[in-house]
C-alpha cells in the first residue's frame, strides 16, 4: 500500500504526542503527591487536549512586539468557511480583531476563514478536511534524480543552477493554473545525457532562457514522462478501495481531480 506524504506527517504528529505522553506519564509516576494525578492520566485524555490546544493556537504579540501562541476564548469555536481573510491584529489596541465575511442574523452561526492551506494541512493542523471545493489546494509532485545516473553529479549543478534539489517536490501549478515550469525543466535534466548536460552547463543560461531554448511545454519526452508519473499516482490512489473514513475520503478525493486536472492539460495540444 501506498505512503502518502501527508499520512507521513500525521503519523510523525501522533508518535511526538506519543512520546510526550510516555515522558510525562513516568514523570508523574515517580510523584507520590502526584498518584492520584497519574491514575487519571490517560493517553486518550492527553491526545484530546494536545489536538484542542494545537488546531486552535494563534499568533500575537507580546508587550515587547514579539510573536507568541495563544488561546483567544470565543474566536476558537468559530467553524471554517471559505471567504477572505477576517482575523486582524490591531497594533495600536493590541488585540485581535475578527470581522464576520457577511451579514449575519439573529440565531445565525458565525464562520470564519482558516487561511489558505491544502486540504492535507486542514487536516494535519486543523483536524478536519473541508467539504467544499478548496481553491488553495494543490499536489506536491515528488521528483528524484536516482545516484547511480552516471551524470549524476553534473545535473546536480545544472538543477542547482535553477535552485532545485536532486531529490525535491514541485507545486503542480503556479499562477492562472500553468503548470509549475522548475516540473519541466526537472524532466528535462532528468533525461539528458552526459554530453547534453554538460553542453548547457558550459552555457550561462537564465531558468527562463532554459525553457524557451529548449520549449520545454512543447518537448514530447518530458511531457510523455509527466503524463506517465501522472497515470501511476492516478492508479496508485486506488479510489475503489476507500476507507470509510471520510476526512481520508475527502482528501483522497481531491488529489485525485488534482492529477486527473492535469493529465488533461497534459494531453491538450
Amino acid at each position: 500500500k501506498k505512503t502518502y506524504d501527508y499520512l507521513g506527517d500525521i503519523l510523525l504528529h501522533i508518535q511526538r504526542i506519543a512520546r510526550q505522553y510516555c515522558y510525562l506519564h513516568n514523570l508523574l509516576k515517580g510523584q507520590v503527591s502526584l498518584s492520584k494525578l497519574s491514575e487519571n492520566f490517560s493517553y486518550d485524555t492527553y491526545r484530546w487536549a494536545v489536538s484542542v490546544v494545537s488546531t486552535r493556537q494563534n499568533n500575537i504579540l507580546n508587550n515587547n512586539g514579539v510573536a507568541q501562541l495563544a488561546l483567544i476564548p470565543v474566536m476558537d469555536f468559530l467553524n471554517h468557511q471559505f471567504g477572505r481573510e477576517c482575523i486582524h491584529y490591531d497594533l495600536n489596541l493590541k488585540q485581535i480583531e475578527c470581522k464576520t465575511m457577511n451579514d449575519i442574523n439573529k440565531s445565525e452561526q458565525i464562520f470564519m476563514f482558516y487561511g489558505k492551506r491544502t486540504n492535507a494541512e486542514y487536516l494535519i493542523h486543523n483536524g478536519f478536511v473541508p467539504e467544499q471545493p478548496n481553491p488553495n489546494d494543490t499536489y506536491l509532485l515528488k521528483l528524484a534524480l536516482p545516484k547511480t545516473d552516471k551524470a549524476f553529479e553534473e545535473k546536480r549543478q545544472l538543477l542547482e543552477r535553477y535552485g532545485i534539489e536532486t531529490s525535491d517536490k514541485f507545486l503542480f501549478f503556479v499562477d492562472n493554473e500553468l503548470f509549475n515550469p522548475a516540473i519541466f525543466i526537472f524532466i528535462k535534466i532528468f533525461l539528458m545525457n552526459l554530453d547534453d548536460v554538460s553542453n548547457t552547463l558550459s552555457k550561462n543560461m537564465t531558468m527562463d532562457e532554459f525553457f524557451n531554448i529548449y520549449t520545454l511545454d512543447q518537448d514530447n519526452d518530458v511531457r510523455t514522462f509527466l503524463k506517465t508519473r501522472i497515470q501511476l499516482l492516478i492508479r496508485s490512489l486506488n479510489l475503489t478501495c476507500l476507507t470509510n473514513n471520510d476526512f481520508i475520503d475527502y482528501l483522497l478525493m481531491s488529489e485525485h481531480n488534482i492529477l486527473a486536472s492535469a493529465l488533461k492539460k497534459l494531453e491538450l495540444p
